[in-house]
């Protein structure tokens, strides 16, 4: 039986099993994370997507290089789409860490391109069942009549290295995204996302809102003019400016509510200039 050509200390197959190894331990780590953040759904819901996500890639790539053979194009197909799923769970909890003082952005729109991209492929290898590589090689050789069981491992091997390394290169690319966002959140700011009932007042040019939560809360929140970052109520995020839903009554509008309900982000601040205590650093309309 044909032995794989070594390249430096361990086998090339063994470091995509190992690859594979971490990427499962990585998917563990995102419903982990999911577990931690089950208060808050949408945050639940990204982690939960992200680790559907790369641990129905985890599936596809040790198919090639620990399963007894690669799966066919029908199978491929299936977690592909599980993977899809996934990718879209978490983009649609990605409204969850408005706050990330700009680290690990790149994980939501990154997922959904995956989700779109990977659904269409999805659907795709498993209505059309296009024949794989190792496929095609073992059944050209058993038409030259060279089709022996040493040359069919031999294929098949041959075709798990090509396609471990795709599969590799993918799983890196979602756990880099994966990673830097855990970075950025685990580093930036201490948020706490908080809903109460706003009082809006100012004006167009000057608008502001002041919120208290509650008896156990006696602390007023506030922000005037500007927050750090808003999520429209369509789910658009947007940096500075004040936002659509915490624009106060005027003579122009004033079909406008004094009172609405909000969900807003603090972070703790200890300045001089600013003084100590909860500020406002973004609001989320989605209320």
């Amino acid at each position: 039986m044909a032995r794989h050509a070594r390249s430096g200390p361990v086998r090339d197959l063994l470091k995509h099993r190992l690859v594979v190894t971490g990427c499962a331990l990585g998917a563990l780590g995102a419903f982990g994370l999911a577990y931690a953040d089950r208060s808050d759904h949408e945050s639940m819901l990204l982690w939960s997507g992200f680790g559907v996500f790369v641990g129905a890639i985890t599936v596809i790539v040790a198919s090639l290089s620990i399963g007894p053979r690669p799966l066919r194009s029908l199978g491929v197909g299936a977690w592909t789409t599980v993977a899809a799923l996934g990718a879209g769970m978490g983009w649609s909890g990605r409204g969850s860490h408005a706050v990330t003082s700009g680290r690990g952005l790149m994980m939501p729109p990154l997922l959904f391109l995956m989700a779109v991209a990977l659904l269409t492929l999805g659907v795709w290898l498993m209505v059309w069942r296009p024949e794989q590589s190792w496929e095609k090689e073992l059944r050209e050789e058993r038409q030259r009549g060279r089709g022996t069981v040493e040359s069919a491992h031999h294929l098949k091997e041959r075709s798990r290295m090509r396609a471990s390394r795709t599969g590799a290169a993918m799983l890196a690319t979602a756990l880099l995204a994966g990673g830097s966002f855990a970075l950025g959140r685990a580093t930036g700011d201490d948020v706490t996302w908080r809903t109460g009932t706003a009082v809006l007042g100012g004006d167009e040019s000057s608008p502001q809102f002041s919120a208290r939560l509650g008896p156990d809360d006696d602390w007023t929140y506030g922000a005037q003019r500007s927050v750090a970052q808003w999520v429209d109520a369509d789910g658009s995020s947007h940096s500075g400016g004040w936002p659509d839903c915490l624009m106060p009554p005027t003579e122009q509008h004033p079909d406008r509510a004094q009172q609405v309900p909000i969900r807003f982000a603090t972070v703790p601040v200890d300045d001089a200039e600013l003084g100590s205590g909860p500020q406002v650093v973004a609001v989320d309309c989605r209320v």
